[in-house]
């Protein structure tokens, strides 16, 4: 009993922090492809959205699917190269539009539209995905 306590005071503690964290809803566009399936992308914007959320003064506006391209030799040696130790079998990318606040501070050009931003996630085929790296 005396283990229990702290350990349910964890777990609460972690679902209302999991329950508040606000996911934004954006337009998805997933194209179309003939590696991954719906599912594959969805859970792929899913590590990008919690990313995403936790800038401040920015809003997404969309996010579309960069094609099966992304699924290159070069660019699965770029991932592991980011992400030494791992041996990563996929890549995919993602493009997203977003705006900045008026209040946008940091490297955030204020009242501004962000076209094309990048994002690439590396896994082992059918594993989890991992966002390693976003930009231009």
């Amino acid at each position: 009993m005396k283990h229990f306590i702290p350990l349910l005071i964890v777990c609460g503690i972690s679902f209302l922090l999991i329950a508040c964290t606000k996911i934004p809803q954006v337009e998805a566009d997933l194209g179309s492809s003939s590696i991954y399936t719906e599912k594959d992308m969805n859970d792929a914007i899913s590590k990008i959205l919690v990313e995403f959320n936790s800038w401040e003064d920015v809003e997404m506006k969309n996010i579309r699917y960069a094609g099966d391209e992304c699924n290159s030799k070069e660019n699965i040696e770029w991932m592991n190269q980011l992400d030494s130790g791992k041996n990563y079998t996929q890549c995919i990318s993602f493009k997203t539009d977003f705006h900045t606040s008026k209040n946008a501070k940091g490297a955030w050009t204020p009242d501004y539209d962000y076209k094309n931003y990048e994002w690439y996630l590396g896994r082992n085929e059918g594993g989890e995905w991992k966002l390693l790296t976003w930009g231009y």
